[in-house]
C-alpha cells in the first residue's frame, strides 16, 4: 500500500487559492494545490469539478485522468 510514498511530497498551505469553492470544506484542496504548485487535481467532487478551467492547474475526474494518461481517446 505504501509503495507510492516515495513519490509523494508533503505540502502545507502557504497560499490561498484566489478562486473560492462553493463548498468551504473543499477549499483546503484548492489551497493545497495552489501552495504546492500542482499541475493537476484529480477528484470526483462536483464542487471542485465545477471549477475546472478556472485554475492555474487542471481539475479532472479519475476517469478523465486515466484516459488521458493511457492515451485512450474514446469519449466517456
Amino acid at each position: 500500500m505504501g509503495d507510492y510514498l516515495s513519490y509523494c511530497e508533503i505540502v502545507g498551505v502557504t497560499e490561498d487559492c484566489p478562486i473560492r469553492c462553493r463548498d468551504v470544506k473543499d477549499q483546503l484542496f484548492l489551497d493545497l494545490a495552489q501552495s504546492g504548485k500542482a499541475d493537476l487535481l484529480v477528484t470526483g467532487d462536483d464542487d471542485l469539478l465545477a471549477l475546472a478551467g478556472q485554475m492555474a492547474f487542471l481539475i479532472e475526474t479519475p476517469e478523465t485522468y486515466r484516459r488521458r494518461i493511457s492515451g485512450d481517446r474514446r469519449n466517456p
